[in-house]
């Protein structure tokens, strides 16, 4: 799960802070950075980090009726 982070659309993210994220999360390559446009969040704005954990491991994710942006489930699917 930890070689997926969020790139809001169109912003850029300099080279040094995916290198400092690379290096705190302890990813050698950079091929293995996926980035989606949006994380999946409730009405309540809070990311549901159980249904990208279960994504990133092929898992059936189950009930998301409480996710307000579905989209960004097939995203994450996509990116993968």
């Amino acid at each position: 799960m930890k070689d997926i982070i969020w790139e809001p659309y169109g912003d850029y993210i300099e080279k040094s802070n995916i290198k400092r994220f690379m290096d705190k999360h302890g990813i050698k390559d950079y091929e293995e950075l996926k980035f989606v446009q949006a994380l999946p969040k409730t009405r309540s704005a809070k990311i549901v980090r159980g249904v990208i954990r279960k994504k990133y491991l092929g898992q059936e994710v189950g009930d998301v009726a409480s996710v307000e942006n579905p989209e960004a489930i097939e995203e994450i699917s996509r990116a993968l």
